[in-house]
């Protein structure tokens, strides 16, 4: 009967020699190497010629053999040993074994040992035995394959890692980016950034042995996902075909994944054109106004547009990845609605059947800052700008709070805090020196002014200093401060930023157009 997938090991010495097969077998030497696993069975051949003998195997001399050449057993010994083999069985020798083998066996720690079985009759049942556990593995892999294809699409994800959880008897779980677990039981401890790595890893945490297998997307690309399955004391087979059932179960996964990638991109794509719609046109295109009924968007009430700028890489992935994110985030802050994903970023709005009173402005500024900050705060990279317009009646009103929506954005992407929101009221001289920021002519100038530092400055660092320096009131302290160095540091880097600049910065006008150019200069980075 086939053994249990989760409890076969490879057999060793020891325990062939218990086996009925082998309990009228002596064992002549060697006892030390009872304990070795046994992983193949060879024939010693006819003739004197050197053989190889592969790792692990027993090797099996047919008895008449040493009647005729009583040293071939030394030499085979000695061939087994530098080979690393398991034991030498001799069939029928039809003498006795002399002592001189036996020291030798004793010596190399190779078990000796003598049966009556016919030499095939051996071969054919040890062959059976020692593979028993590759013929578990591929019974795994089958029965692991069969009901991997037989998962209801309905059930996704989410029923392949029910597979493996039962082929394995496992907990099994899919994490992603950051290390968080995105299906099945959360894993503790999380995945750091050294376990999510493209290959196959398997940790051992106390008693508990953890299965890594990256899941990649496509060709060229960073793994998006890792399946982690975990087992307490696990066995050296199921060690074993963690590997291969995880590798199959991800490329299952990748089809799935990939499918569901597919479709996000596409609904999408779908709502960015019809927003692009939107804002393109006067409102009255039939075309436009079945896109929006067919996206079940509300535009024929009061529309409060929200436009969220991402400062990081501008990865359209994460993007979507984190939008039933946000969503969720901003349902629990009351503001509920369509949510459109762009590169880098997202667009939505809040929609009343009535004009906002009053108070609504601030329950939404607030409402979309607590969202935010509540995502930002599970993603220690994540960077936002939001701006906010305001409420206008239908179609053409949404449109003009899209454009005041993405100017306060605009605009608060020159703070320098994480997650920062800009309703576009409260603005006031921002909004007056965004006329400026958004000129040709003075993005022209600031690029001119800032140049020798910029060609000067690889890594940036005089840049910052110069700007945090402006920021904190021209004070050198203070600038020390926000940027963590000596104040000698600064100082140094502030004489050099003088050397290289035009500009006079003890002139209070010189120094204001210096402050607006950096912030030019940070939004081009944008």
């Amino acid at each position: 009967m086939m053994k249990d997938p989760r409890t076969s090991e490879n057999v060793t010495v020891r325990q062939l020699l218990a086996l009925p097969l082998l309990s009228q077998a002596t064992l002549l030497a060697g006892e030390a190497g009872v304990d070795l696993s046994v992983l193949d069975v060879q024939i010693a051949p006819q003739g004197t010629a050197v053989f190889l003998i592969r790792t692990g195997a027993a090797v099996v001399i047919d008895g008449s053999r040493i009647r005729t050449d009583t040293y071939f057993l030394d030499l085979v010994l000695r061939w087994a040993s530098e080979a690393s083999a398991s034991m030498v069985v001799v069939t029928n020798p039809g003498l006795d074994i002399g002592l001189a083998p036996r020291r030798l066996a004793n010596r190399l720690g190779i078990p000796l040992v003598e049966t009556d079985l016919d030499t095939f009759i051996i071969v054919d049942s040890l062959r059976e035995i020692i593979t028993e556990p590759d013929r578990v593995l591929a019974a795994l892999i089958v029965d692991a394959v069969t009901a991997l294809s037989r998962v209801n699409p309905r059930e996704g994800a989410s029923g392949m890692l029910r597979v493996v959880d039962s082929i394995l008897d496992a907990t099994t779980a899919l994490v992603g980016l950051e290390g968080r677990t995105v299906l099945g039981l959360a894993i503790e401890p999380a995945l750091v950034a050294k376990d999510r790595i493209p290959v196959y890893t398997i940790q051992f945490l106390g008693q508990t042995a953890r299965a890594i297998h990256p899941v990649v997307l496509a060709i060229n690309e960073a793994p998006s996902f890792w399946l982690v399955a975990e087992r307490d004391s696990p066995t050296a087979s199921w060690r074993r075909g963690a590997e291969s059932i995880l590798k199959i179960a991800s490329q299952f996964l990748v089809a799935t994944l990939l499918s569901d990638r597919l479709a996000q991109e596409r609904d999408a794509r779908v709502r960015l054109g019809a927003l692009n719609a939107v804002i393109a046109s006067d409102g009255t295109e039939p075309s436009v106004l079945r896109q929006i009924g067919v996206l079940g968007w509300k535009v024929e009430g009061w529309c409060s547009a929200v436009h969220v700028q991402s400062m990081e890489s501008g990865n359209e992935l994460l993007v979507l990845a984190r939008t039933d994110e946000l969503k969720t985030a901003l349902t629990r802050n009351g503001i509920d609605g369509a949510i459109i994903e762009r590169a880098d970023g997202w667009t939505l709005w809040g929609f009343s059947d009535r004009e906002p009173a009053a108070g609504q402005r601030s329950k939404l500024i607030s409402g979309v800052r607590r969202a935010l900050l509540a995502i930002a705060a599970e993603h220690e990279d994540m960077k936002v700008a939001a701006g906010i317009g305001r409420p206008y009646v239908g179609l053409a009103g949404l449109r003009r709070s899209l454009a005041e929506a993405h100017e306060a954005a605009t605009i608060a992407q020159t703070g320098g805090d994480r997650v920062t929101v800009q309703h576009i009221d409260e603005l006031g001289v921002q909004q007056i020196l965004f006329g400026w920021y958004s000129s040709k002519e003075f993005a022209e100038y600031a690029r001119t002014l800032l140049k020798p530092i910029l060609d000067a400055d690889a890594h940036g660092v005089l840049m910052e200093t110069l700007e945090s320096y402006l920021d904190s009131q021209s004070s050198p302290t203070l600038t020390a401060e926000s940027l963590g160095l000596h104040r000698n540091t600064v100082m140094n880097r502030l004489t050099r930023v003088q050397e290289l600049l035009v500009a006079d910065l003890t002139d209070p006008d010189q120094r204001l157009a210096v402050q607006l150019a950096c912030r030019i200069i940070r939004l081009d980075s944008f």
